[in-house]
C-alpha cells in the first residue's frame, strides 16, 4: 500500500470517526531488537552455498534467509494459507527487499525454493514458493541482523495479505493500553516442547499415511513447529491489528489441539469462549441503544467509506431498525444467545443438501461455522459462495439484508466491524476490569477468548457475560475449554 494513500485514508477515517479509539489508527515509535530469529530448513546451510556460489548482484545473507523462512512463516501465522506453494505478497515483499527477484531467481536456480509460477493479475494470485524437495525438512532456528529489514518485518506482519502494524518493544501505544495483557507473555508460559513435537510428527505421519501430498504435510508440520519453537524460546512477539484492533501472539498461531501442552508457572490454564461470536456481535445491528452505546456509527464510518454520505447513513440507520422488527431477525437473536446458530444454518445446509446428512453433528457444525463465516467476509457477489449465500438469504432475509447493505462497496467493512467490537469488548473492557480488580490473575486472549489458570473460570466468565450483555443487549453463551481435559481425550 502506498504510504501517502495510507496517510490519506487514515485522516479521512479519523475526520468522520473522532472518538474511535486511537490504539487503533495512531503511528508510534518503538525500539528494534538487534537480532531477530527466523526459521529454515534444519539441512539448508545457506552460509555455505553462498560462499561456495555467490550472487552476482549486491546482496545481504540476512534477505535469503528472510524469504526463505516465508514458505513456513506466512502459513504457521494464518492455517487457512497452508498449501503447496505459500504465495508472498509481492508489494509487501519488496519494501522489505527491493531486489527481492533477484533473490528468489538465485534460490531457484539453486535448487533451494521451487515456484508454482501461478500468477493471477485479476484476482490477486500471487505466486506461490515452496522448498526444493531435498528441503522439506524440519526447521531449526536462524538469526538474522540486519536492522532495516528486522524493523520492517516487526513492523508489519503479514498475515492473509493484511498488513499488520505491529507493537512491539519501547513506548507503544499497545503497552500502554494493554499491559494487563502483554505482561503475561514472560518466561512462566511454558509448552512441553517434547510432547507437543511428539503429538505434531504423530499428525504428520497420519497425513503421509492418508496419502496427503508430502510438500504439504510438511508445510504443516513445521507452520506448527515453529509456534512451538516460538513458545518453548521465550519468543513473545505480539502485534495489534492496527485496522481492528486484534491482538495477535502466540496463543492466537498455535493449533489448538496443541494447547493441551501449555502451562502458566506450571498451571492448567482454561479458556472462556463466546459461542458463534462474530453472528452474536452483529447482533448489536439490531439494538439501536446498544448501537449507540458503542459507538458504532462512526466505526462503520470508518470501515466502510460509503456511509460517510449522510444520506447514505440515514438510509442505513432506518433499515437497521426496520429489520430488526422482522420475525426472522428476533428468530435470530435467540438461537445465537443460546450458542445454537452454526447448528441451525447446518441443518439448512443440510436440507438444501450442500452438506451430507449421515455426517456426525460436530462435523456438521465445524462445517457451517466456516461457511457462515466466510459469508459473512466475503464479497456479496462472489459466485463461489452461491449456494450457501441462497441458503442464508432464504432462512434469515432480514440479516443477510442487513449484512449485504454493510459490506455493500466495501465487503470487508463487516469483518472489520465485528472484529473491532470484539476487541473493545473483550480487550479494552472485560479483561481491563478483571485486571483492576485482580492484578494478580493471570488473563491472556485469543481473539473472542480469554484465558486464565484453572480454578478462575467461573469469575472470568461472570465479568466476560456482563460486559457482553450490557454492550450487546443480549446475553452471550459462553463456553469453558479446560486445557488439561483435551490432553486426556
Amino acid at each position: 500500500m502506498n504510504y501517502n494513500k495510507k496517510a490519506k485514508r487514515k485522516a479521512l477515517c479519523l475526520n468522520s470517526a473522532e472518538n474511535l479509539d486511537s490504539n487503533y489508527v495512531n503511528q508510534v515509535k518503538w525500539n528494534v531488537p538487534k537480532v531477530l530469529t527466523l526459521y529454515i530448513p534444519e539441512n539448508l546451510d545457506i552460509d555455505k552455498i553462498l560462499s561456495e556460489k555467490p550472487p552476482n548482484f549486491k546482496h545481504h545473507r540476512d534477505c535469503f534467509i528472510y524469504l526463505i523462512s516465508l514458505i513456513n512463516d506466512i502459513p504457521s501465522r494464518n492455517k487457512e494459507l497452508i498449501s503447496e506453494f505459500t504465495q508472498f505478497y509481492s508489494p509487501l515483499v519488496q519494501r522489505r527487499i527491493k531486489d527481492y527477484r533477484l533473490y528468489l531467481d538465485y534460490l531457484i536456480e539453486n535448487k533451494i525454493i521451487e515456484t508454482d509460477n501461478h500468477y493471477i493479475k485479476d484476482t490477486g494470485k500471487s505466486k506461490g514458493y515452496g522448498y526444493h524437495l531435498n528441503y522439506e525438512t524440519k526447521v531449526k532456528p536462524i538469526e538474522i541482523t540486519k536492522y532495516t529489514l528486522i524493523k520492517s518485518i516487526l513492523k508489519f506482519i503479514d498475515l492473509d495479505n493484511t498488513e499488520i502494524e505491529s507493537e512491539n518493544n519501547g513506548d507503544s501505544i499497545i503497552n500502554k493500553e494493554l499491559p494487563y495483557i502483554t505482561k503475561w507473555l514472560n518466561k512462566n508460559l511454558t509448552i512441553d516442547f517434547e510432547g507437543a513435537s511428539t503429538y505434531l510428527l504423530n499428525e504428520y505421519k497420519k497425513d503421509l499415511k492418508n496419502k496427503v501430498k508430502k510438500r504439504i504435510a510438511n508445510r504443516k508440520f513445521c507452520s506448527r513447529m515453529i509456534v512451538i519453537h516460538k513458545l518453548h524460546r521465550g519468543d513473545f512477539q505480539y502485534s495489534i491489528d492496527n485496522n481492528a484492533g486484534r491482538l495477535y501472539t502466540v496463543l492466537t498461531q498455535i493449533k489448538k489441539e496443541l494447547r493441551q501442552f501449555i502451562r502458566y508457572n506450571g498451571k492448567n490454564l482454561v479458556a472462556i469462549d463466546i459461542k458463534n461470536s462474530q453472528p452474536y456481535l452483529s447482533s448489536i445491528l439490531f439494538s439501536k441503544f446498544h448501537f449507540d452505546l458503542n459507538n458504532c456509527e462512526n466505526i462503520i464510518k470508518y470501515y466502510n467509506p460509503i456511509f460517510r454520505n449522510d444520506n447514505n447513513y440515514t438510509n442505513f440507520e432506518n433499515k437497521l431498525v426496520e429489520l430488526g422488527e422482522k420475525q426472522d431477525t428476533k428468530d435470530f437473536l435467540e438461537i445465537i444467545s443460546n450458542g445454537l446458530i452454526y447448528e441451525y444454518f447446518g441443518c439448512a445446509l443440510q436440507n438444501h443438501s450442500l452438506i451430507d446428512l449421515d455426517l456426525d453433528p460436530k462435523i456438521v457444525r465445524k462445517k457451517a461455522k466456516k461457511i457462515l463465516i466466510s459469508l459473512l467476509f466475503s464479497k456479496n457477489d462472489y459466485w463461489h459462495f452461491q449456494g450457501y449465500t441462497n441458503v442464508l438469504k432464504t432462512t434469515f432475509p432480514s440479516i443477510f439484508e442487513a449484512y449485504y447493505l454493510l459490506k455493500y462497496e466495501k465487503h470487508n467493512s463487516l469483518a472489520c466491524f465485528l472484529q473491532n467490537l470484539e476487541a473493545k469488548l473483550v480487550l479494552h473492557k472485560a479483561c481491563k476490569i478483571i485486571s483492576e480488580e485482580n492484578p494478580d490473575l493471570l488473563i491472556l486472549t485469543i481473539h473472542d477468548s480469554i484465558v486464565t489458570t484453572e480454578g478462575n473460570e467461573e469469575y472470568v466468565k461472570g465479568i466476560l457475560s456482563k460486559v457482553l450483555h450490557e454492550n450487546i443487549g443480549l446475553p452471550p453463551t459462553l463456553e469453558v475449554e479446560k486445557w488439561k481435559k483435551s490432553l486426556l481425550s
